[in-house]
């Protein structure tokens, strides 16, 4: 599996808007007919079902929501043993319900009464009790928790206590009977235990920022019960990370892994988690506002591994997922997604093949080898994970994974791989929590192969066919593999506190955790990993060398990074942050922010407010989030996404990706060869220099290709084209569009709707592909003519017009077909 990708297969929708866009929860379920998929729609909106098989998804049925009721969050819950989808809504009592028949087939949505729950329900979960009734975990606008026990009247009875969670992101309840509550002010989770009598809940631990978990928004949450024990994994927006816990039957939790999001992989900005079994084995898939998703497995010491990355491609629709499922159907893994910028679901597969369990000896499957010292793969694509004493590894036929593992015994163990194809096999050393990029190793090229050698950590490399090794032969493009942080470090047992006046605190050369508390503080972590929190006041943060994790807190702060991979998060306020060398992770929050990269290959969210983003000299992504923002990508091929609001988006120099999803937008390309990408509102975009792609969708839009030669699509409102300089593509689409090729020699299609096709001094020798009389019209009020002053003739299967300043060319059309009304004059 080493060597296997996610594939886009496709889009599949219901054909109807009301439940192909806006969805906010897709659920799995096994009927009598097989695998069955609903997917929930917000406001106005309701659930469409659909059959699972190997040739994709079949439509089965759209149920709407009834009355007021609109889903209020992006939960909803298959309960277990009662056949019934329930989500989590605003109006009809707070949650809604819809009966499932063993066939699959959806019942008529109505209200499940709560009573005194009030009328919005943020987020639910459901479970079984012990006997057979069915438990829901509710989490409430009022900011409660609760527990409800369904009867089989269909009624429901309150169990024991409520318990505050006015900021829960997400509910997830395991086998065991422990429910875990995502909470974004603890940063981290809560757990309780079930009664499996009752259902009444009791508190039982919780994790969070304060115990040194490196976690900012929490905003997903999956749970799984593998290899003997139960894990949690929790994903972070605003850290762009996933962190892996695992669990007791008692509640209490252990990190265990926490991976921060690179430019590599595609789980920043995480809004949906998927976590899917097969054969023992268990995968995870990550999206949200990054532009595609990514494939990870959980291995059984709860380490993350990155299988693989997708990046959102025109036509796929992945910039801003909303929600993930999967199956195992066949030998493949069907992966369904939603996002909020476009409709329907994209379907994605990933290959499973002879895909095996794990153990530590190889079969002719693709296997799983941890657990020895030494691996041998033998046929198919392995993963082969080494331990704390070293190992060796042999991956044998089949593109191969080696993971070597921390060696409690630097500079005597290591680990030898015998066998690496170049081109083939892979390596991921992100175990080595402090290596970030191929600088970080020693690389002593051999005669049979190579020796790597980091922190007296050695592994030996040897090729398969025993020629030397460089380290592009390994990594021709760097690493590639997520920042793993944090997780094996040793940190101080206390936190250093400030006073309720304005402190100056420096650290060590070791990790420090500080909390400025009250007022206007200056913080300086120095060298190390450090955790700095300003709390309230105007306060000033220094990362230092290290990969620090530096949160501004309440009030107007001022947070620089320094050297090292760092995460930034202004929180309240109106922040000003700077993410220095390394590839930094900056967070504006709330407030009116002012984020820069540096250098770097950096992430900028800028969250609540109007904020600034500047990407700096290498190659950046910026999300505007909320508010009319500012982003401007400089140097280096960025990506820019303009969020909600009415946003500016700069590219500048580079090859870069200009793309909104709400608001009217001002998109401006710059030089190099620039995708730009409107969104619903109505937006200006502007290639500048280079050859350039702009694509519009909703809105009335108006495109700019600038010089080079340029292809610009219209969208589905009524939009302006306009070519600019340069052999240019102007393609129309469904409203009444304005296409001007502008100088040099175009290519124009209308598509749908009533076109005006503009012709100016100097526009060159153009084509029109799809001119229809009577409903199109050729726009020459430039050029100072009149219908008689017009040469029209016949050039083989097309009509040739001399305007005097150039040559329009209609394809499929003879000149008698056209008359004065065609033209304006």
């Amino acid at each position: 599996m080493a060597g296997k990708t996610l594939e886009f297969l496709g889009r599949i929708s219901s054909g109807e808007e009301a439940f192909d866009v806006d969805i906010r929860d897709l659920d799995l379920h096994a009927t009598a007919q097989g695998l069955r998929l609903y997917a929930s729609t917000g406001i106005n909106g309701g659930v469409a079902s659909y059959g699972l098989s190997g040739n994709g998804a079949t439509l089965m049925g759209l149920s709407q929501h009834g009355g007021s009721a609109t889903l209020a969050s992006g939960q909803a819950a298959i309960l277990p043993g009662m056949g019934c989808l329930v989500q989590a809504g605003a109006g009809l009592g707070g949650v809604m319900q819809q009966g499932i028949t063993a066939q699959g087939a959806a019942g008529q949505m109505s209200a499940l009464a709560l009573p005194g729950i009030g009328t919005t329900v943020r987020l639910v979960a459901g479970a079984t009790l012990q006997g057979g009734p069915s438990l829901l975990v509710t989490a409430g606008s009022n900011g409660t928790l609760e527990s409800w026990r369904l009867n089989a009247n269909g009624s429901a009875t309150k169990a024991g206590a409520s318990f505050d969670h006015p900021d829960a992101r997400a509910l997830a309840i395991t086998d065991s009977g422990v429910l875990l509550v995502a909470d974004a002010n603890l940063g981290g989770l809560a757990s309780y235990r079930i009664n499996a009598k009752t259902g009444a809940l009791s508190a039982a631990d919780q994790i969070g920022i304060e115990d040194g978990l490196p976690v900012a928004g929490p905003s997903v949450l999956e749970v799984v019960q593998a290899y003997g024990q139960s894990w949690a994994v929790l994903g972070a927006g605003q850290s762009g990370s996933l962190t892996v816990l695992r669990l007791n039957d008692r509640g209490q939790m252990q990190m265990v892994d926490h991976l921060s999001d690179t430019l590599e992989t595609r789980f920043g900005q995480i809004t949906a988690l998927e976590l899917v079994q097969v054969k023992g084995r268990v995968l995870v898939l990550a999206g949200g506002g990054d532009g595609g998703l990514s494939l990870l497995e959980l291995l059984p010491d709860g380490r993350l591994l990155h299988r693989a990355a997708m990046e959102n491609e025109p036509g796929q629709d992945l910039a801003a997922i909303s929600a993930i499922t999967a199956a195992q159907v066949g030998d493949q893994l069907e992966i369904y997604v939603a996002s909020q910028d476009g409709a329907g679901l994209a379907r994605l597969g990933y290959e499973l093949g002879d895909f095996a369990g794990r153990g530590s000896r190889g079969t002719a499957g693709d296997d799983l080898l941890i657990g020895a010292r030494t691996l041998s793969g033998g046929a198919g694509d392995d993963v082969l994970v080494s331990g704390s004493s070293g190992g060796d590894l042999t991956g044998g036929a089949g593109a191969d994974l080696f993971m070597p593992g921390v060696m409690d015994r630097p500079g005597q163990d290591r680990v030898v791989i015998r066998d690496f194809t170049i081109g083939e096999d892979e390596i991921d050393l992100s175990a080595f929590v402090s290596l970030r990029s191929l600088a970080g190793l020693t690389a002593q090229s051999r005669s049979d192969g190579i020796l790597l050698t980091h922190n007296d950590q050695r592994i030996l490399v040897q090729s398969h066919n025993g020629q030397a090794l460089e380290l592009d032969d390994i990594w021709p493009a760097g690493l590639g593999s997520p920042h793993r942080w944090l997780a094996g470090e040793t940190y101080p047992c206390d936190t250093v506190y400030g006073s309720a006046e304005g402190d100056q605190l420096a650290g060590t050369a070791s990790a420090d955790i500080f909390d400025g508390q009250d007022g206007d503080d200056r913080i300086d972590g120095g060298a190390g990993n450090d955790q700095i929190f300003g709390g309230f006041g105007a306060d000033s943060l220094i990362g230092g060398s290290g990969n620090d994790a530096l949160l501004g807190g309440l009030g107007d702060d001022q947070l620089s990074g320094g050297a090292g991979a760092d995460t930034l998060s202004g929180e309240l306020g109106e922040d000003w942050l700077s993410g220095g060398e390394g590839g930094d992770l900056l967070n504006g929050d709330a407030g009116n922010d002012r984020l820069f990269g540096e250098a770097g290959s950096d992430r900028l969210f800028g969250g609540d407010g109007n904020d600034l983003l500047s990407g700096g000299s290498d190659n950046d992504q910026l999300f505007g989030g909320y508010g009319n923002d500012l982003l401007r990508g400089n140097a280096g091929n960025d990506q820019l996404f303009g969020g909600a609001g009415n946003d500016r988006l700069l590219g500048l120099v580079g090859n870069d990706l200009l793309k909104d999803i709400h608001g009217d937008n001002i998109l401006m390309g710059g030089g190099g060869q620039d995708r730009l990408q409107s969104g619903r509102g109505e937006d200006v975009l502007k290639g500048g220099a280079g050859d350039d792609l702009l694509v519009a969708r909703g809105g009335a839009d108006r495109l700019f290709g600038g010089s080079g030669r340029d292809t610009l699509k219209a969208g589905l409102g009524d939009d302006v084209l306009n070519g600019g300089n340069g052999a240019d593509r102007l393609l129309g689409g469904a409203g009444r569009d304005e296409l001007l090729g502008g100088r040099g020699n175009d290519i124009l299609r209308g598509g749908g709707g009533a076109d005006v096709f503009v012709f100016t001094r100097g526009h060159g020798q153009d084509r029109i592909q799809d001119f229809r009389p009577g409903t199109d019209q050729l726009d020459l009020s430039d050029l100072n003519q009149r219908y008689g002053d017009l040469e029209i003739s016949r050039a083989g299967n097309a009509t040739l017009i001399d305007t005097g300043a150039g040559e329009i060319q209609l394809n499929g059309l003879r000149p008698w077909q056209l008359d004065a009304d065609d033209f304006l004059f």
